[in-house]
């Protein structure tokens, strides 16, 4: 499959600008694009095509020659994502597919960048039972901050706190849209804007068409909300961005009870029609599925730091309940 890079420059004036300090959205989802459909160990064959298309694609937009961008053939998105800035820039998350997204590292140290320069502007944005939300601008960027009063009536703060850092780490993990959030204090934690606007905001007394639920987006949304027991993913809490791409935000009440997540909108592939038990067939692919297991289990350190092990393990569990049923094809 080839993508023609002219056309992706062509709508992205940003990307022609030498000065562009972030990461590049049309080569993310170029490279997203280009995979579909290749098992991992064809990507692993392309790795080094993957770099050398890169390398040459950035020159080409450091230099403006957009006329010159030829086309980028199959590549890993792992490796395309590498040579960039950041893994996930403010403009634009993943979108769909098999983008097997990093845990967010480069974002997570972009958005403590962002928070660290100057405040210029700080705009309320409300929030709901168990925070208070407000937009800031900075002099590097744009980030919302979330501030968790100390009360326990709903859920402890800290505990809040850990489970939007942990969230956005799993999310990101299994390929899922979700913004970047660090942790700046026991109560707050601040994460990425994602330019859009929520279900809600759209269409407050509508459920989401099918169009959605059973998208590949919308399927792994519903999986991830099982898998990490979030209980709360109501209509204002996952967004479309400015690209049509479903990400899903406020996920301080994830790791939840066992079963929180089933509940999901997204979550109906996963149960039988009797909603008793799981679905005897999850479209989603073995193989998939092992590469989920492989990195959620590599952020066993993260949850032993924060002291939520039992998160981890519990959530292990889930997708080992899942696992065996998962009979879908390859993309």
């Amino acid at each position: 499959m080839a993508v023609d890079m002219r056309q992706v420059w062509a709508g992205c004036l940003r990307c022609l600008n030498p000065a562009h300090p972030g990461p590049c959205p049309p080569i993310v989802a170029a490279g997203r694009q280009v995979i579909q459909g290749l098992p991992d160990p064809v990507l692993a064959d392309y790795e080094l095509r993957a770099e050398q298309a890169m390398v040459q694609a950035l020159q080409q937009v450091m230099d403006t020659v957009a006329d010159r961008i030829g086309q980028v053939q199959t590549a890993s998105l792992d490796v395309l994502l590498a040579h960039l800035p950041g893994k996930h820039d403010q403009s634009t998350h993943g979108h769909g597919g098999k983008n097997w997204a990093e845990t967010g590292v480069d974002a997570e140290a972009n958005l403590a960048a962002v928070n660290e320069s100057p405040v210029k502007s700080s705009t309320p944005l409300g929030g709901g039972l168990t925070s208070s939300t407000k937009l800031e601008e900075h002099e590097k960027g744009s980030l919302v901050r979330k501030d968790f009063p100390d009360s326990d009536a709903v859920r402890a703060p800290e505990k809040q706190v850990d489970a939007e850092v942990l969230g956005s780490q799993v999310a990101h993990a299994m390929g899922v849209d979700a913004p970047a959030v660090n942790k700046v204090g026991d109560h707050s934690v601040v994460m990425e804007k994602v330019p859009g606007k929520t279900w809600a905001e759209q269409n407050p007394y509508t459920s989401p068409p099918a169009s959605i639920v059973e998208s590949r987006q919308g399927k792994m949304l519903g999986l991830f909300d099982v898998v990490a027991a979030n209980g709360d993913r109501n209509h204002g809490n996952w967004m479309t961005d400015d690209h049509g791409n479903l990400v899903g935000i406020d996920h301080s009440l994830a790791f939840g009870s066992w079963d929180a997540g089933t509940g999901s909108p997204f979550a109906g592939h996963l149960i039988n029609a009797q909603g008793n038990n799981w679905a005897e067939s999850i479209d989603i692919s073995p193989g998939d599925m092992a590469t989920i297991r492989s990195r959620l289990d590599s952020l066993g350190p993260a949850f032993a730091d924060a002291g939520r092990s039992d998160w981890h393990s519990d959530m292990m569990e889930r997708l080992d309940a899942l696992a065996p049923r998962a009979t879908g094809t390859e993309d």
